[in-house]
């Protein structure tokens, strides 16, 4: 590995390269990223009992049981839902790019879940009933959940993309592989709705 000093020099030396790269990564990868996502979300979303949300320009995909929904919300709106958003790690920064964030590569080591959140209870009231209910968490955690006391919104569920094969998805227009990770969250999703509207529940009595 170089020492500093040559690192520096290299950085220098191609700032103009890995600008124009950075730039490509936030204005152009990380959108059409989205796009992809939300178009593997709502495929694989069973509309008939669950109900599935994106927006690329907002950069907002969410997904939530369509007994969660706000009644004539319109737009669709829900009190409970599971939110795709950043997991930033051990109080750091996010990442410059979804693109890092998402395949996990970026220097804060940032990553990206589906976060359960909701409107019903308070962040001081969320949080205790997380605490107080540690059989649902850990019944969510054999599902593939986890749990992050730094932040407000608790309990999530991992996306991490292969680097790799997010690479050759944009380099042949094929995402299909790529996008397994949303895919199989999905389903991770309805195959824990048991639990999920039960801590739902919880959260209106």
């Amino acid at each position: 590995m170089a020492d500093s000093g040559e690192l520096d020099a290299l950085v220098v030396r191609n700032i103009g390269d890995i600008a124009a790269a950075m730039k490509h990564a936030i204005e152009k990868l990380g959108p059409r990223l989205w796009d992809e996502l939300g178009k593997a979300l709502l495929a694989a979303t069973d509309f008939s009992s669950w109900y599935a949300s994106s927006d690329v320009e907002e950069q907002e995909i969410w997904t939530a049981h369509r007994s969660w929904l706000i009644p004539d919300a319109d737009p669709a709106n829900a009190d409970f839902w599971l939110g795709l958003d950043e997991r930033t790690a051990f109080g750091n920064d996010g990442e410059d790019s979804w693109i890092a964030s998402f395949t996990g590569s970026g220097p804060n080591r940032a990553t990206a879940a589906l976060w359960i959140d909701q409107t019903i209870l308070g962040k001081v009231a969320w949080k205790r009933l997380v605490k107080s209910n540690l059989d649902l968490v850990d019944e969510l955690r054999t599902a593939g959940f986890g749990l992050d006391e730094d932040d407000d919104r608790r309990l999530f569920l991992p996306i991490t993309i292969d680097r790799e094969k997010l690479a050759l998805a944009f380099e042949n227009g094929d995402f299909d592989t790529a996008m397994i990770p949303i895919v199989e969250a999905r389903r991770r999703i309805v195959e824990a709705f048991p639990v999920l509207d039960k801590l739902r529940n919880l959260t209106r009595m």
